[in-house]
């Protein structure tokens, strides 16, 4: 009996009660609860009696332990919320320095205040040259870190972070702390982070730092590569994990070969490793499992796979139960376990066919390996990746056997020839040059696969979802039926693959479907989509205030009805709420054409826009006159700019024309250049009005409702500083009697056309 995977279950299982079911219950209560259904166990025969006896113990013990952690930790912090504060903290990382504002994670030990981490935000860079272990005297206003985007969310609860804060005084280096050394691997991280980027090519160089040190920031700005790893199943190799772990170990055992010398040195140096990467659930995890597998024949006891992954779980979940909510965790224990519990059945049942041939052995023997290892992680993280996530990658396992085995090579090359780069440089960049063969390899075969139809299969198409559902319907079905046969998984994997071509089919059909006009919730911005039977035109992709990119809302938006492909993209100007997802869009499907006005020669975003239309071949058209568009029955009447030389009185104004139903997309232009808009043209009554500035009190005046009385309006809003949508707009659309939608409340927004 694995006892210790029987505590881990209880355990866990009361913070999920507790945490995510019945937050509202008091855990003490659920506590004695739980030990009193103890006592039931008693009536149940021997080895079932100890089974429940300790998951219930267990789940009592959990009850307890995160009610007390938020008497002892949480709420002690939380009373700081609303307050301003000058106190004494410690840094705990690098600052994360953008655009207009800075931030960067502390940890509070002035002993007037509770000890917490805290993520500060700066909006004068004041943090920014802050190191790991300054001590430092910042002022700051304190706010909830379990509010994230308006919305409640433990993402920061789960990374212990409970306070989140804004700078509002001068920040004060006071001192280094007196134990330095405790700040090496965050020191030494960041120094190969910087060696990184200068060691490598440039093209690959991105790469190659996210898949040493998971830092992805510069990966993110290349919209193509980082979306082609995502539709190729591919992104875990960019998340350290114990995937890393697991080359640093294969590598230290075949340099020394001996067990005892590999876990002599290869323990501390996995666990130097996990500093060096801030110890995140999912190295920890790692880190954790390899210890004991290393430390247990010599210690002559026998390694047990559930039980080494059961005790990682509860340590982390025991040192903080909010640990619970986070992706990474849920995501690499879910992994660890397949690869447990169903790799090695897959291996088994594939091995057996494989050729006597010493070459072909090992050859296919590798491929099973990946195969099953692959197959074994994907069973019980795909759930979590569809909802969380929102799509699974289709191709995952091909680009995994195609892939795997380059950036394995490269993770295991890198760290000795970056040891190299730091005695002599050149021989370190020659090698550097060599084995970036492996990454441009891998960066072609996912770029490759991401182009390929149906690489993500989005959950929001309700079809996917069920086929989804069908799929594990079908093997857990077949699984429990198989009798006392051995399991032969052909039939129901065939049903799986031709049910998916099914649906794949009736999506495609279904693309074709009647016309409408959708916003689509992108945040703090815009992106107005207007559909034909067989054609798509866009006005706008950007957007603020969303953990999402506005590019992914809407290739999700698209690609989840059976769009690929965008007939004409216009851009009313080039403010990031209205174009900063353009790029990432085009990273996911083809854009034909993008109609602009000349301010895109004025702006970084509208450089990044040029680019990716001569990487894509995307036909850019400058609107310097009244331009018209028609596709598949719509009309689209683009006005050149009329207003003054500010950029959101000098965009574009869009009116589609279906000829019974009418829209109208103003951008951001104000009162004045409307009023000037319905003086020099002819309006007819419109169907629907995108309201414009997101709301702005000084947009959608009574003249343009007067003249174009919109019977439905639109308004593309999220989180904001501004008042957006402002009273006074709300006011002169009801005034009008105009129904009102709005992205912020009701999310995605569609009017078919003719109803």
């Amino acid at each position: 009996m694995r006892k210790l995977m029987l505590v881990a279950i209880g355990y866990t299982a009361a913070l999920i009660i507790s945490i995510f079911l019945f937050p509202e219950i008091n855990g003490y209560i659920l506590s004695i609860v739980s030990f009193i259904l103890v006592f039931i166990s008693f009536f149940f025969k021997n080895n079932i009696r100890k089974i429940l006896a300790i998951i219930l113990v267990s789940a009592s013990i959990g009850f307890l332990w995160n009610s007390t952690y938020d008497s002892i930790f949480i709420k002690p912090a939380e009373q700081l919320i609303g307050n301003n504060c000058k106190l004494e903290a410690r840094v705990l990382d690098y600052p994360s320095v953008n655009d207009n504002y800075s931030s960067v994670l502390i940890k509070i030990t002035d002993k007037v205040y509770p000890s917490c981490k805290v993520l500060v935000t700066d909006y004068e860079n004041g943090v920014s040259e802050l190191k790991p272990g300054d001590i430092i005297d910042i002022e700051l206003k304190f706010r909830s870190a379990r509010i994230r985007y308006n919305t409640e969310d433990d993402y920061y609860f789960s990374s212990g972070i409970f306070l989140r804060a804004t700078a509002s005084g001068n920040c004060e280096l006071i001192g280094h702390r007196k134990a330095g050394i405790l700040d090496i691997p965050k020191n030494l991280s960041n120094n190969l982070k910087e060696h990184i980027m200068k060691l490598f090519p440039e093209d690959v160089a991105p790469l190659m730092k996210a898949l040493l040190t998971g830092d992805k920031a510069e990966l993110y700005d290349n919209d193509l590569l980082y979306v082609s790893l995502k539709k190729a199943g591919m992104s875990h190799i960019i998340a350290v994990s114990g995937m890393h772990v697991s080359f640093i170990i294969s590598l230290i055992a075949l340099i020394w070969g001996r067990r005892r010398m590999t876990a002599f040195i290869g323990i501390p140096l996995v666990w130097f490793f996990a500093a060096m990467m801030g110890f995140t659930p999912s190295v920890t995890r790692a880190s954790l499992m390899i210890t004991l597998l290393l430390i247990s024949p010599i210690l002559r006891r026998e390694n047990d796979s559930p039980t080494s992954l059961s005790a990682a779980l509860l340590v982390l979940l025991i040192i903080n139960p909010k640990s619970i909510g986070n992706l990474s965790l849920q995501l690499s224990f879910a992994s660890m376990a397949g690869i447990i519990l169903i790799t090695p059945r897959i291996y088994s049942a594939i091995s057996e066919h494989i050729s006597d041939n010493k070459f072909l052995f090992k050859l296919l023997n590798g491929i099973t390996m990946v195969f099953a290892s692959s197959v074994g992680a994907l069973v019980f993280t795909t759930p979590i990746a569809a909802l969380n996530f929102g799509y699974i990658p289709l191709y995952s396992i091909f680009a995994n056997i195609l892939c795997l085995w380059a950036m394995s090579l490269a993770f295991t090359l890198a760290y000795p020839i970056c040891i190299v780069g730091a005695i002599y440089f050149p021989l370190a960049k020659v090698l550097a040059i060599i084995i970036s063969i492996l990454p441009k390899y891998t960066q072609a075969v996912v770029t490759f696969i991401g182009h390929l139809p149906y690489s993500l299969i989005y959950t929001s198409n309700n079809l996917m979802a069920m086929w989804l559902a069908f799929v594990y319907s079908v093997i857990i079905i077949s699984y429990l039926f198989k009798g006392d046969r051995a399991y032969r998984p052909i039939l129901p994997v065939c049903c799986c693959i031709v049910s998916l071509i099914a649906v794949c089919f009736i999506t495609g059909l279904s693309a074709e479907s009647n016309p409408a006009v959708s916003a689509i919730d992108v945040g703090q911005g815009q992106c107005i989509v207007a559909k034909t039977t067989n054609s798509t035109v866009m006005i706008d992709c950007g957007g603020k205030g969303s953990p999402e990119n506005a590019g992914d809302c809407a290739a999700e938006f698209l690609l989840s009805s059976g769009r690929e492909k965008v007939d004409l993209l216009i851009l009313t100007h080039m403010h990031d709420d209205h174009a900063n997802g353009v790029v990432r869009l085009m990273s996911y499907i083809d854009v034909n054409k993008i109609a602009i006005s000349d301010d895109i020669k004025n702006s970084e975003i509208g450089d990044k826009i040029i680019k990716a239309c001569y990487d894509s071949s995307t036909e850019l058209i400058y609107i310097s006159e009244n331009t018209s568009f028609f596709t598949d029955g719509l009309t689209l009447n683009i006005f050149a700019p009329i207003g003054s030389d500010d950029s959101n009185e000098n965009g574009l104004i869009v009116l589609g024309d279906y000829g019974e139903f009418e829209f109208l997309v103003t951008g951001d232009a104000g009162i004045g250049t409307e009023n000037q808009l319905v003086s020099m043209y002819q309006f007819d009554d419109i169907e629907l009005l995108v309201v414009g500035h997101h709301g702005s009190k000084y947009s959608t005046g009574d003249m343009l409702l007067d003249t174009t009385t919109p019977d439905y309006a639109f308004i593309s809003v999220g989180i904001n500083s501004y008042g957006h949508p402002t009273e006074e707009v709300l006011q002169r659309l009801y005034k009008n009697g105009i129904e009102v939608y709005r992205t912020d409340i009701n999310g995605n927004l569609t009017l078919m056309v003719g109803n």
